[in-house]
């Protein structure tokens, strides 16, 4: 779980940005397989305030306005469908 200001589980996400690059898992680095998974979803427990959307970029999709939805009694952010490799680097930036 990663969330925006939770402090016992902070991530920092610089300008509402968040980033996933094939470097940063150990399940990537050590292994070169190919797949046709893909995201199915992202949460971002307590987003920043005044989040409208958001849009992933990646380079073979490159820039997509995403589906998105907001949950008060959870207080979660949830972005359906970003269609994304799971291997390929990525960001979503929230607007």
């Amino acid at each position: 779980m990663w969330t925006s200001n939770d402090s016992s589980r902070s991530r920092n996400f610089p300008e509402s940005t968040l980033r996933v690059h094939s470097n940063q898992t150990s399940l990537t680095d050590k292994t070169d397989f190919p797949t046709k998974e893909w995201v199915e979803r992202v949460i971002i427990f307590k987003p920043p305030p005044g989040v409208k959307g958001a849009k992933l970029t990646s380079k073979t999709l490159g820039s997509v306005d995403l589906e998105t939805s907001y949950t008060s009694e959870n207080k979660a952010l949830v972005i359906r469908k970003p269609g994304v490799n799971i291997r390929e680097p990525f960001s979503i930036k929230l607007y």
